[in-house]
Formats: C-alpha cells, sequence, structure tokens
C-alpha cells in the first residue's frame, strides 16, 4: 500500500464512509477508490484533494529546509566569490553560521554540518580560518572531531593574519591578550572575544 493509499484510507475512516459513498461524493467511481487506497493506481493530485475534501481533510504540504553545513556555507561563498571580502566573509561565518544557524542544530545536526569536508576556498589561509572553525565548533559542542580535522594544522611562516583586521597594533594587541587558539595554531590572528559563546 502507497503512502496516499493509506492517507486516503485513514481520511476515509476518520469520516466513517465507506469506499461507495466517498467515491459519490468525490464524483468517482468505487473501483477507483479501491485502487488509490490499495496503490494499484496513483491519483492525481487534483483527484487526491478532491477525495480528501469529501472526507472533511485537507492536504497540507510541508517544506523542509535543508539544515545548513559548514561546507555548504563555504561552497556558497566560493560561488559567490565572496572571499575577496574579509570582513563580510568574517560576519558571515562567525556571526551567521557559527552563532545563528549553529544555535538552532540539533546535536546531531551539528554532527552533520561538520561531515562533509568543506571546499578550498582558494586561499591557504581561508581555508585555514575553515578548518579552525571547526576545530573550535567541535570542542565547544561536545562533539568528536570529524576524520577530516585530524589532518595537522595548515603551516604558517609564523606571522599571523589578522583577518578583517589589517596588522595594527591594536589588532596585534587584542590577540595577544586573548588568544583564539584554534585559530591561532592555524596562522589565524583572532581574539576569543569575537568567537560565538
Amino acid at each position: 500500500m502507497s503512502e496516499v493509499g493509506v492517507l486516503l484510507r485513514e481520511a476515509r475512516s476518520a469520516a466513517g464512509l465507506g469506499q461507495a459513498q466517498l467515491a459519490l461524493l468525490a464524483s468517482t467511481s468505487q473501483p477507483a477508490v479501491s485502487a488509490y487506497e490499495s496503490g494499484s493506481q496513483r491519483p492525481s493530485t487534483t483527484t487526491f484533494v478532491r477525495l480528501l475534501d469529501a472526507c472533511g481533510a485537507e492536504l497540507e504540504v510541508l517544506v523542509l529546509h535543508r539544515k545548513p553545513t559548514l561546507a555548504g556555507v563555504v561552497a556558497q561563498l566560493v560561488a559567490d566569490g565572496d572571499f575577496d571580502d574579509e570582513a563580510f566573509v568574517v560576519r558571515w561565518l562567525l556571526n551567521q553560521f557559527a552563532r545563528n544557524d549553529w544555535a538552532e542544530l540539533s546535536r546531531k545536526e551539528r554532527v552533520e554540518s561538520l561531515r562533509r569536508v568543506p571546499p578550498s576556498t582558494g586561499s591557504r589561509r581561508w581555508n585555514a580560518f575553515v578548518y579552525a572553525l571547526a576545530d573550535y565548533l567541535t570542542e565547544k559542542s561536545g562533539l568528536a572531531r570529524p576524520d577530516w580535522l585530524h589532518d595537522p594544522p595548515a603551516q604558517h611562516d609564523g606571522d599571523l593574519w589578522y583577518v578583517g583586521r589589517g596588522s595594527s597594533a591594536s589588532a596585534v594587541r587584542i590577540v595577544e591578550l586573548d588568544p583564539a587558539r584554534w585559530f591561532v595554531a592555524r596562522g589565524v590572528g583572532l581574539d576569543n572575544g569575537s568567537l560565538p559563546v
């Protein structure tokens, strides 16, 4: 029996109707109702709605939105060419994804969000940032690290990249006072105060 057949049979039973009664109310035949309920035939959407209406039921369509994943967000930023705008990408990854989107995910959805390896951004620095963000989210959420994060941190030349801030003395001092270790380990000069709680 198909899902449509089960729904139709449940609606008909709840309405206290026999197949012949439903057929009469919906302007169809009893053999057609029987075929729809058994799954041997599938009604058109129009016919299905008409049958449900005759039962006093409604068809409600629920559109499920896919939950955001880190790989998906990075892929979209790459596709849109956004990695040239440091300030925008930092805001998007830290505020929109790591703060807002992440807070809405269940533990299982968080694991799924980090399952796939994010695509390359085309920049060693941005790749390091994305990996550091995944490290941070994993640890802060008490999740097991995905296999792809077991790679050693990207090597950097000793100078930190103060993403979105330049290397001003104040940016350097802020990071020195409160370094975000997940990022600094990968060569990204970011402070804990910039991270979502």
